[in-house]
């Protein structure tokens, strides 16, 4: 028998002799599937298609892809099955008590091995099993665990066996791995697919994330009305970085790496823009031997050096404890069910799976209709902080290729409810009072470098996308001597722009009277221009602070993604289609600054990002005007160009209804501070940007930082308009270069005083034109 055409769409036909979770051994549906069977089956197949492709939208626009390697923009997508695993509360209540039970006794092995070591006294363990395994960390052993508890939060795999038992198939004890996967795919399947959600009542997840949060702020000091906990993650080059974001955003932790931590006093502080703030609780995404480079041997550039004296000291806890990977050790499985006599008194409520244990098939959406895989399920119990255990209601629940390796797709996991449902949610009720702040000097120290080097590569890509639109423009429209001398022009701002030499970016950039140029020369990833590694570093940096701006800005970064890759090629490419695509791109990065002005607040973080714009903005601009108005002669078609690159030729029109003439076009574009990309307009947001930033009020003289600023607004303010025009011996402006180069000189010293002064134990540097 198999499920009807009528409901599905297509039959449904499990492997024989399996056990599968959709339908019995008689082919009948599961009485728990049949409310859900009836929603799916009003939806349609075209309807329900069409809903997995909006899950597949939700988790682009989550950031949900594994982060580009080295000269790739693209990530591997993660696939989110819209039909669930739905489990029945009977079945679920006997699953929870053998999942707690084994958080328990995994929990008081740990205790013992790093304490008494009374199971490898008496013989239980073997000791070469604990002592032997590299798990083990030897400088852990004695160090104290608070409420004598060392796993908070524990993972465990279970498979359904063709006998319908679940068994343990293995346990996750070092770091929550997956838990964000299993949070964010309950949040949009809930959004998605709410009239199938409302077909049967199911198990809330959001008490389980309530209980956690609550456990973690218990483990702090009690004289600390507001901890200070922190999510540690190796970084975005982690596959799993996007899940940790998305995690720390709904519990409300900073998220952190190793490099914006430090051990001072035996204690471990946060590196702000504010100075150094204490850390209680460091929940942790890291192996245990990554945490701490100089007591573990862990990498420098992941861990925090000294966290395991800290943790001795009593000074911070690290959740899970470190040294619980020990409890993943597959030698440890023949022994549980006598550690389990021997700790806990009890008998061990679930086996474990046996190496070739076929795994239960779960009925999947494809394009041909339902079909069965094989699937295993990871969930998750936390220690309460009133010395209880709580289940996550429901988990994470991987999808397996025939082969038995992880097929990329998951399921949500919903628990029938026998019982009104709990409408708890983490949102504060619309009772409780709300005291308003407004802080920011809390920003960690290398979030603000990578928003002020996101801020630098989206105003550079944007400027390399206007000169180029420009000259080639002018590739096809013009010719002749005074053509070919504006072309050399803009290669040489272009030249100046990208930092790099003129001669290797003419080839790039075509020459006057050409009606076709090389996509590959201008959009390649190695092209001379450097749009494209401008566009590679801004995606690369949007995607580092992605809990740190709206989920606009991030659609609008994962717009860059997908702008240029079709014009990577070896064939010449017409104008016509060159343009279009960095039309395109400027729109793109037009509505990034536009969202960074409208949607941001007025924080810390938004600053570093718009001094980034800002001194990137005023670099440019000083070098397009130096490279094209530096010497005289027939520089109509010059101006004309500078007046479009800036994107001020409409105002320009407005003003001077004449010819376009130098005086005015130098006023409109250094000097004029009511023009938002004039060079005086930088400059003076960028002196107001420094003026704010965190500072000891018991310092009485201005800093470096606000010097230079300060210096680079007075020497355009006190331009004179008419010697910026004159020529000298050899028709070169020379106080107008000298007046460029300056400004450009005062940007860079104002860049690295702000690295000093704020930025400087940041994890790396970012040369522009080089993907971080």
């Amino acid at each position: 028998m198999t499920v009807p055409a009528a409901s599905l769409g297509l039959g449904y036909r499990p492997p024989a002799g399996a056990w599968d979770e959709l339908l019995d051994g008689g082919g009948v549906p599961r009485a728990h599937w049949h409310g859900l069977l009836d929603a799916l089956g009003a939806l349609g197949h075209d309807e329900l298609t069409h809903r997995r492709e909006q899950i597949g939208r939700q988790l682009r626009e989550h950031g949900v892809h594994d982060l580009p390697g080295p000269g790739s923009t693209t990530g591997t997508a993660r696939v989110l099955d819209p039909v669930p695993l739905v489990l029945p509360a009977e079945e679920w209540r006997t699953l929870s008590a053998g999942l707690v039970q084994r958080a328990r006794l995994l929990d008081a092995w740990l205790a013992d091995c790093y304490g008494a070591q009374a199971t490898l006294c008496d013989g239980v363990v073997p000791p070469a099993l604990v002592l032997g395994d590299p798990g083990f960390l030897r400088p852990c052993h004695g160090v104290p665990a608070p409420g004598e508890r060392r796993l908070h939060l524990v993972g465990i795999d279970c498979v359904r066996a063709d006998d319908g038992r679940w068994r343990v198939l293995g346990h996750c004890t070092s770091a929550a791995h997956g838990i964000g996967l299993a949070l964010e795919n309950r949040i949009v399947l809930s959004r998605s697919l709410p009239e199938v959600m409302r077909a049967r009542p199911v198990e809330r997840v959001a008490g389980f994330f309530a209980a956690l949060r609550d456990a973690l702020r218990a483990l702090a000091p009690p004289h600390r009305e507001q901890p200070r906990i922190v999510l540690l993650t190796p970084g975005p080059t982690h596959p799993a970085w996007a899940e940790h974001a998305y995690f720390a955003r709904y519990l409300g932790l900073m998220l952190v790496e190793g490099c914006d931590l430090t051990v001072r006093d035996r204690a471990v502080h946060l590196k702000t823009l504010g100075g150094l703030e204490r850390v209680d609780v460091v929940l942790r995404w890291l192996d245990d031997a990554a945490c701490d480079p100089l007591s573990l041997d862990g990498d420098p550039s992941t861990g925090v050096a000294g966290l395991v004296q800290a943790v001795r000291a009593g000074r911070v806890v690290v959740a899970n404890a470190l040294g619980s990977a020990l409890a993943e050790s597959p030698g440890l499985v023949p022994h549980l069910p006598a550690l389990c006599r021997r700790l806990l008194g009890e008998d061990l409520l679930l086996e474990d799976a046996g190496a070739d244990l076929p795994p239960a098939t779960v009925p999947c959406w494809t394009a041909d209709g339902l079909v069965p895989a094989p699937a295993t399920l990871r969930t998750w119990v936390v220690a309460e902080r009133d010395g209880g255990h709580r289940v996550l209601p429901g988990g994470l629940a991987r999808v397996l290729a025939p082969d038995g390796r992880d097929g990329g797709m998951t399921k949500d996991t919903w628990v029938l409810a026998d019982g009104p449902v709990d409408p708890l949610s983490l949102l504060p009720p619309p009772g409780q009072p709300v005291t308003p702040t407004r802080g920011g000097a809390e920003l960690p120290s290398r979030v603000a470098d990578d928003l002020l080097w996101l801020g630098r590569h989206v105003e550079r890509a944007e400027g390399l996308a206007r000169l180029l639109r420009t000259m080639l423009r002018r590739l096809a429209d013009e010719a002749g001597a005074g053509a070919s001398r504006t072309h050399a022009a803009l290669v040489a701002a272009l030249a100046a722009v990208a930092e790099a030499p003129a001669a290797r970016i003419l080839p790039s950039a075509g020459r006057a009277g050409d009606e076709r140029t090389s996509g590959s020369a201008l959009f390649a990833e190695a092209a001379e221009a450097a749009l494209r590694p401008a566009v590679a570093a801004a995606l690369r940096l949007g995607a580092r602070v992605r809990d740190q701006i709206s989920l606009d800005t991030w659609r609008v970064v994962q717009r860059l993604d997908r702008q240029l890759p079709a014009l990577d090629d070896e064939e010449p490419l017409p104008l016509a289609a060159a343009l279009d695509a960095l039309d395109g791109l400027v729109l793109t990065l037009a509505a990034f600054s536009g969202l960074g002005v409208e949607n941001v607040t007025r924080g810390l973080g938004w600053r570093f990002a718009d001094m980034g714009r800002r001194i990137e903005r005023g670099r440019a601009t000083a070098a397009l005007v130096g490279a094209t108005l530096g010497d005289g002669g027939d520089e109509a078609p010059r101006l004309d160009a500078v007046l479009e690159v800036t994107d001020v030729s409409m105002t320009y029109r407005r003003r001077y209804p004449a010819a376009v003439q130098l005086p005015a076009v130098l006023d409109l574009v250094l000097l004029d501070e009511t023009s938002p990309r004039s060079l005086a307009f930088q400059l003076v947001a960028l002196s107001g940007h420094v003026g704010r930033l965190p500072r000891d009020e018991r310092r009485a003289l201005r800093s470096a930082e606000e010097r230079l600023a300060m210096a680079a607004v007075t020497r355009v303010r006190l331009a004179d308009l008419g010697a910026l025009c004159t020529t000298r011996d050899g028709g070169r402006r020379t106080y107008l270069g000298a007046l460029c180069e300056s400004v450009t000189s005062d940007l860079a010293a104002l860049s690295d005083a702000l690295t000093h002064a704020f930025l400087s134990h940041a994890d790396t540097p970012h040369p522009l034109g080089i993907s971080p």
